[in-house]
């Protein structure tokens, strides 16, 4: 069990850890702000999740379905156990931080995880889950701007209603082999079939890693029938019109 640096973290339980990935994050990452809440949900992730296999050569069969009631429990155990396998620190996000004004950094995983439970169960969060053979492998969260703070404050413009794509997670193994697209396709033939009319998302203009990438990058919407609207800050606003 180790920090992001490598760093291997003694003891065995999280309490037995606890002090030493603090004092340890003191010490070599002063500049890294994290509440012991946070470091705690850090420890929990790491005990729950295997690390993740070797990226897979040939893509299996894969099926993209919406996340109705009873897929939600999928949907729950893909973020414990495989979402963030290679990404711990944001095992407690459970794709919360888009549905809260200023993300989630004060919010505990057990508080995320009951609060997108709830979300899906009712409908304000529309998600796609891709399956494997395995089970889960990649999620997409297509909502309406509206349900998403930030996102409705900043980006203004475009037929009502919006929808817009604000986060992708591919299992690391899975990643390059159109997943994404797969999964984009079905949250805009959803959004089609409900009648939005245009739909948006936010690609981070200079992506540096897979993680930062997790709105999708910015050719999967171009090659998607998305065009340019302009930058938003870190991000670049790309639409697409669904009324023709």
């Amino acid at each position: 069990m180790a920090c992001t640096c490598g760093w291997q973290i003694p003891g065995g339980t999280v309490e037995e850890r606890l002090p030493a990935l603090s004092a340890h994050m003191a010490s070599v990452h002063p500049g890294v702000t994290v509440e012991e809440s946070g470091l705690r949900d850090y420890l929990a992730a790491l005990g729950r999740m295997e690390p993740p296999g070797p990226r897979v050569d040939v893509l299996p069969p894969v099926e993209v379905h919406r996340v109705t009631p009873e897929r939600i429990e999928d949907a729950l155990r893909f973020f414990d156990e495989t979402a963030f396998a290679d990404n711990p620190i944001w095992a407690a996000c459970y794709c919360m931080a888009h549905h809260v004004e200023g993300g989630v950094d004060s919010r505990s995983a057990a508080e995320n995880r009951v609060a997108q439970q709830r979300r899906l169960a009712r409908g304000a969060t529309t998600a796609y889950l891709a399956y494997a053979p395995t089970g889960p492998i990649g999620w997409i969260n297509a909502s309406r701007r509206a349900d998403y703070p930030d996102y409705s404050q900043q980006s203004t413009g475009g037929p009502e209603p919006v929808g817009a794509i604000a986060c992708f997670v591919i299992a690391a193994p899975y990643r390059r082999h159109g997943v994404g697209r797969m999964l984009l396709d079905a949250a805009v033939a959803g959004f089609r079939a409900e009648g939005v009319a245009t739909v948006e998302a936010y690609p981070v203009s200079d992506p540096r890693s897979d993680a930062s990438a997790y709105h999708g990058p910015l050719q999967l919407y171009l090659d998607a029938g998305f065009n340019e609207v302009g930058p938003l800050g870190n991000w670049v606003l790309v639409r697409r019109s669904l009324q023709s």
